[in-house]
């Protein structure tokens, strides 16, 4: 599959997602992730510190009921550099992302689960853990209007 067809497809997920109708998504319904969200600041292994995202990258998550779809592009080129997407559960303060289908740095998460310890405050949303690949990440996360 092209690179035009990965990105117009991911597109179309995201737009079906974003007009879904909200609904539960937790256990106890106190943490509402239903939203577009875009990564802001992210820490990934232990090599450096925490880093807001380049001038010419940007990536977007889109949660809807029990679903996510998350598509990283460079706006430069605007092209899609990794897409991906599946299933998600919330119970308290953990997240967990069951990735069905990706490509780019997904490949070797598809088909297993992630599962984050998660804060939400305001329209920000931290998320740590350790990925199935043995990666620690920090991520926060900016809801977009």
């Amino acid at each position: 599959m092209g690179h035009s067809c990965i990105l117009t497809s991911a597109v179309l997920v995201i737009a079906q997602l974003g007009h879904a109708a909200p609904q539960a998504n937790s256990e106890n319904n106190t943490i509402n992730l239903d939203g577009t969200w875009e990564l802001v600041r992210y820490k990934y292994g232990q090599t450096h510190g925490v880093r807001a995202m380049p001038n010419d990258r940007r990536e977007i998550k889109l949660i809807s009921g029990t679903h996510f779809v998350w598509v990283i592009y460079n706006l430069r080129r605007k092209q899609a550099t990794s897409v991906g997407g599946g299933t998600y559960s919330l119970k308290a303060d953990h997240y967990i992302e069951q990735l069905d289908f990706g490509r780019g740095l997904s490949n070797n998460l598809i088909g297993k689960a992630q599962s984050f310890k998660i804060s939400i405050d305001g329209d920000k949303w931290q998320q740590s853990g350790i990925l199935s690949n043995g990666l620690i990440i920090e991520e926060t996360w900016q809801r977009i209007q």
